[in-house]
């Protein structure tokens, strides 16, 4: 499901993850998908399995702003290297075509 969505001023068109209910749906286990991309930002919600991530750029006058967020999709395959994280934490995360995170450092 796409939606569009408003981020300082301009439409981004947003994926949700649906991960969880497409792959019950086919029957088919995306855990050891190859990573699609790459995200890196700031950890900053962790809804149960559901974490978000924001990416942040700095403007011309050196102020950060948020520039992308994305929702990705934990499982209890995801490698969490260097341990657990905690919202604020700068994280780096392989996810795949689905949503899921493959390995979060």
């Amino acid at each position: 499901m796409m939606k569009l969505m408003t981020v300082c001023g301009a439409s981004v068109l947003c994926a949700l993850s649906l991960a969880p209910m497409a792959a019950a749906e086919t029957g088919v286990n995306n855990s050891f998908d190859p990573a699609f991309q790459t995200i890196a930002g700031t950890l900053e919600q962790i809804d149960g399995n559901v974490y978000v991530v924001a990416e942040y750029i700095t403007n011309y006058r050196g102020e950060e702003i948020k520039d992308k967020e994305m929702s990705v999709q934990v499982s209890s395959e995801t490698k969490l290297v260097n341990g657990a994280k905690n919202v604020g934490d700068s994280v780096r995360i392989d996810v795949t075509s689905t949503g899921m995170a493959n390995s979060i450092e």
